[in-house]
């Protein structure tokens, strides 16, 4: 939806690159972005972040994308997941409502719980590696900068698996994550050992 490219927007205006420039080439119709009940297509949504990697220069701009963001933009999503008493609640609200109401091409497929956390699994019908890639990497900046806004607690990974190459920032990933890293899988899974979550 549309809440996500003003995000988009916003972030990379602040980083120096205006939006027509942002927009160009994608089909983006930039008077009705503003409008919530703007829908973008997969196609649009490519495009829209061809441009922001290629006019950032930077290959992992979606670590820096990750960074700016808060449950407010999620709207009224956000609103619920700040209520519930668990991560796992708002895990249940976010996998219920998140891709109707705020639009997101990863989904969470299932939370299994295991005695000293869970695994999240997700998957998406995003075809394209490079795309997935960059989804992946700003939600995993996301989640762990808004799982302390939801539970006031961080979460600890215990390991994380991603179905892609390693890409040449690895080291980017050990930062943000701290557990031991698998590339290449079969899909991505999350390990989350925080039982209080």
């Amino acid at each position: 939806r549309a809440r996500k490219v003003l995000g988009y927007i916003r972030t990379m205006e602040k980083l120096g690159v205006p939006a027509k420039r942002l927009l160009a080439g994608t089909s983006l119709d930039p008077k009705r972005i503003y409008h919530p009940e703007y829908l973008v297509s997969l196609e649009q949504y490519e495009a829209l972040i061809a441009n922001i990697v290629g006019l950032s220069n930077d290959p992992a701009i979606a670590f820096t994308l990750g960074e700016h963001v808060s449950v407010n933009e999620f709207g009224i999503v956000g609103y619920a997941m700040i209520s519930a008493r668990t991560l796992r609640e708002a895990l249940s609200i976010s996998i219920k409502y998140t891709n109707s109401l705020v639009g997101r091409a990863i989904r969470i497929d299932a939370v299994n719980e295991k005695p000293l956390g869970f695994d999240l699994v997700l998957s998406s019908p995003i075809q394209s590696i490079a795309l997935y890639r960059f989804e992946m990497e700003e939600l995993m900046v996301r989640g762990i900068r808004m799982v302390p806004q939801l539970t006031g607690i961080e979460a600890v990974h215990e390991k994380v698996t991603f179905p892609y190459s390693e890409p040449p920032y690895r080291n980017l990933y050990e930062e943000h994550l701290k557990c031991p890293l698998e590339f290449n899988a079969p899909r991505t899974v999350i390990s989350i050992r925080s039982p209080g979550l």
